[in-house]
């Protein structure tokens, strides 16, 4: 290839790509859209998870200790209250925590990877 085709592919070139773009850039912002979408909600459950089972880890924490001062008192109906309220506390931070875990998602978000490659292989394949 000479030097005066060169000059005049590239441009050509970079025409051809910035078309490309110009046509299919709301397909990638609506997949974008959607992927925000997705992973506020993501955000949302993930985090109303891990603020019940902070509180309710904390409120654990304190009927704990309430009832290891109520175990010392030879009441059996005080002690079985303390530690039912304690376990039930115990119960409310595991779900919260187990929902936490759920909320979480196993595939990446905002992975455009597969995408791009279909539309650059498409660049790439030469006019019929």
């Amino acid at each position: 290839m000479t030097a005066g085709t060169n000059m005049v592919a590239t441009p050509r070139r970079a025409r051809e790509v910035f078309l490309f773009i110009r046509i299919n850039s709301p397909d990638y912002l609506r997949i974008f859209h959607s992927d925000l979408n997705t992973f506020r909600d993501e955000l949302v459950r993930t985090s109303g998870g891990l603020i019940v089972a902070a509180v309710a880890g904390l409120l654990f924490l304190s009927f704990l200790s309430v009832a290891l001062l109520v175990s010392a008192w030879e009441s059996r109906f005080r002690l079985l209250t303390a530690w039912a309220i304690s376990a039930g506390w115990l119960a409310i931070a595991l779900a919260g925590l187990v929902c936490a875990r759920r909320a979480e998602r196993a595939d990446s978000l905002f992975d455009f990877t597969p995408l791009l490659e279909q539309d650059l292989a498409a660049i790439e394949r030469p006019d019929p």
